[in-house]
């Protein structure tokens, strides 16, 4: 799309980029993928999209990745998966949807 879109003079303006909070700490338990704990419709539907995508491992070394960034310059994994977006050429803007449980996850851990 990137590519696309410059060649075109478009502006993207992204939304799922956290895949519905699933790129965050709190699924770095491998454990943590089971139905038990995605107990929203959006939550299912991103987790479907990471079995597309390649696999709740592959998932799981992008997680692990995401971390080691986010430790080292102190942000969390999902601060650094969202500035990597707003980082891409032509991306003007992001949508970031966040129910009132995951605001308070923001507040605590993203900046």
């Amino acid at each position: 799309m990137i590519q696309f879109s410059q060649k075109h003079n478009i502006q993207l303006f992204a939304y799922g980029i956290l895949c519905g909070c699933l790129l965050s700490e709190k699924y770095l338990d491998s454990s943590k993928h089971r139905g038990i704990y995605l107990n929203t419709v959006s939550l299912r539907k991103c987790k479907n999209m990471v079995y597309i995508w390649g696999g709740w491992s592959l998932f799981k070394k992008l997680l692990n990745l995401l971390k080691k960034i986010a430790d080292k310059y102190k942000f969390s994994i999902s601060y650094v998966a969202f500035r990597y977006i707003l980082e891409q050429p032509t991306v003007a803007g992001s949508i970031v949807g966040v129910s009132r449980s995951k605001a308070e996850y923001f507040r605590k851990f993203g900046r």
